[in-house]
């Protein structure tokens, strides 16, 4: 849903989204993923310092994440 959110411009409706699904998977090992989505979230409300936080963070935990590299170049 926080995909959707995002796509349609609805960053606040996206950034809850992203964070309960975050909140809701602490130990999956892709978990990268969720990250990504909520930085995507976080630049549809224009937080770009955050999105920048969050893309490095999924960066963190897998470094060949094409997706990740791309939002950090945005953000």
């Amino acid at each position: 849903l926080a995909c959707v959110h995002t796509y349609l411009g609805d960053g606040p409706a996206a950034e809850r989204a992203a964070e309960k699904a975050l909140f809701l998977t602490p130990l999956d090992p892709t978990r990268f993923i969720y990250e990504l989505v909520l930085g995507a979230a976080k630049m549809a409300s224009g937080k770009y310092d955050e999105a920048l936080a969050w893309a490095e963070s999924s960066l963190r935990h897998n470094v060949m994440h094409l997706p990740s590299h791309r939002l950090r170049v945005l953000a």
